[in-house]
């Protein structure tokens, strides 16, 4: 499983990344979790909930379309 987190997403909502550190464990019966670590440029306020949503989701990937993430 990849976490997507493409350019145009953010700079769609006006959130401009630094710096990105991230790591994905599995947990029991092979399920992955993600730890983000986003760094934000300076002058750049918190986001809200709504904002984080928008950027970072958590879908299993269609079976067809991307069988491999699947």
């Amino acid at each position: 499983m990849k976490v997507y987190i493409t350019k145009r997403q953010i700079t769609y909502i006006t959130i401009y990344v630094f710096s990105v550190v991230y790591t994905i464990e599995f947990q029991k019966r092979g399920l992955p979790h993600a730890h983000i670590l986003l760094w934000l440029q300076e002058g750049f306020q918190n986001p809200s909930i709504h904002e984080i949503d928008e950027i970072i989701t958590a879908e299993i990937p269609d079976v067809k379309e991307d069988p491999e993430g699947y």
